[in-house]
């Protein structure tokens, strides 16, 4: 690592202590909590869109801090696109899997897991037929999931 890395990292690691994220190298406050976040926004999910399928579940294997997943039959790309565009959430694309990513850090709140699934399934539902909608190709399954008005604050 170079000087500035160390520097860096050693600013981190304080301002995780002062936040009683981190105790001396027990990292475990930290980590549970961002698995809360995770399993949060994993719970929302399933609630609001039944069909994704998730590739990163909860459990001591996979990431405590990394949400991935894939919406079948609609343009993955496409929903992380709108993410940002519309909503100014942050998401990643995995081209290879054809995956959403959400990672989820120490200033991540409840809410903002709240918002992020609440944009989700909006992108992913539009009202009827007669609405325009986005630029995504439903499946015949989310097609056939409720629909619901999307209200936008």
């Amino acid at each position: 690592l170079s000087f500035p890395e160390v520097v860096g990292f050693v600013r981190l690691l304080k301002a995780l202590a002062s936040r009683g994220d981190v105790r001396g190298n027990d990292c475990s406050v930290l980590d549970t909590r961002r698995r809360r976040l995770k399993a949060r926004f994993l719970d929302r999910l399933a609630e609001m869109l039944p069909a994704a399928r998730v590739s990163s579940p909860m459990g001591r294997r996979y990431s405590n801090f990394i949400a991935s997943f894939q919406i079948p039959g609609i343009d993955n790309r496409e929903v992380v696109e709108m993410l940002w565009r519309e909503h100014l959430v942050f998401s990643s694309y995995i081209a290879r899997t054809d995956q959403i990513r959400f990672a989820f850090g120490q200033r991540t709140s409840a809410e903002d897991v709240d918002y992020a699934a609440e944009a989700v399934r909006e992108i992913c539902h539009f009202q009827d037929e007669s609405q325009e909608a986005p630029a995504l190709k439903p499946s015949a399954l989310l097609e056939a999931l409720p629909v619901y008005q999307c209200r936008r604050s």
